[in-house]
């Protein structure tokens, strides 16, 4: 998709939320992202994460405690093939003797890199190597919390980490009228959580082990859900509004967090795709020239 959007644009920046490193060979993600950024002039970011899907970790048979290790070595493996020309690597999922990717990426050292953070291992981790983070469907206190924590241990590490380095992603659907955009929203929204649930939380959350703990205890809100999607909105986990509605929960949250970096995902659950194209339509013509500021 990112080779296909590459050959059909010039300027905007293209990427993908996320790779999910341990399920790859990481001289081949390597290879891929590089050959990316060539092909779109030094326009990738890169988007990273250990992997969470009770499903995909089931059937690939690995095992949750492997994923942090194999996460971080595999990205260590990316970053030596993308910024030395020959390189070796001896670890305990990978090992392999001096060798070379073509081509190299542009963009130097390499390609922006966005790590998935929500437990404190991850974001200690990613600040510690300068990485940016993004974090998904927190409510906007919890997520200051996470940008003070990670720009802190950023600064412990010795990285000039910055606001800019901090990604907030959202859900996000605009309609004519606030009314509409509750309606259609609603039912997508469930939608796509009860996909997650079955593709990522498991039948019974103690199979989730200690180094899941974050996640074990953020998935018991799949067993009491909100009762009124309004509550949803209002906590700020999901962006639904008509344009002045939308315009205004954007700004709240830029202020309140003190970031403006943001990844909002457009289509999402069953949303009918003409009503996604105009939900972008409306936000592109009339919430985005209202955040200039």
């Amino acid at each position: 998709m990112l080779a296909a959007l590459a050959a059909r644009t010039s300027a905007i920046r293209l990427g993908v939320m996320i790779n999910v490193v341990p399920f790859h060979e990481p001289l081949r993600l390597a290879e891929e992202g590089a050959m990316l950024d060539v092909l779109s002039k030094g326009r990738l970011e890169w988007g990273v994460g250990r992997g969470i899907d009770y499903q995909e970790v089931v059937k690939l048979r690995m095992d949750y405690d492997e994923l942090r290790p194999r996460f971080e070595e595999g990205v260590d493996v990316l970053r030596k093939a993308w910024t030395q020309t020959k390189f070796s690597h001896e670890g305990t999922y990978h090992s392999f003797g001096e060798a070379s990717i073509y081509p190299r990426p542009l963009q130097r050292p390499h390609p922006p890199i966005w790590v998935a953070a929500e437990s404190p291992a991850t974001i200690e981790w990613t600040a510690s190597r300068g990485f940016g983070m993004a974090t998904i469907f927190l409510p906007t206190p919890m997520v200051r919390q996470k940008m003070d924590f990670f720009l802190e241990q950023g600064r412990l590490a010795g990285q000039a980490l910055t606001p800019a380095h901090f990604m907030l992603v959202r859900n996000t659907y605009v309609a004519p009228t606030d009314e509409e955009a509750m309606a259609d929203a609603e039912p997508a929204l469930t939608h796509m959580l009860i996909l997650f649930k079955d593709a990522a939380v498991p039948p019974d959350l103690s199979l989730l082990p200690d180094s899941y703990a974050f996640h074990r205890e953020a998935f018991r809100s799949f067993e009491e859900p909100p009762e009124r999607f309004e509550d949803v909105v209002e906590a700020g986990l999901v962006l639904c509004g008509s344009p002045e509605m939308v315009r205004a929960q954007l700004a709240e949250q830029l202020a309140a967090v003190g970031m403006r970096q943001v990844c909002l995902l457009f289509a999402f659950g069953n949303l009918p795709h003409e009503k996604v194209m105009r939900s972008m339509r409306l936000f592109a013509t009339e919430v985005m020239p209202g955040m200039q500021t």
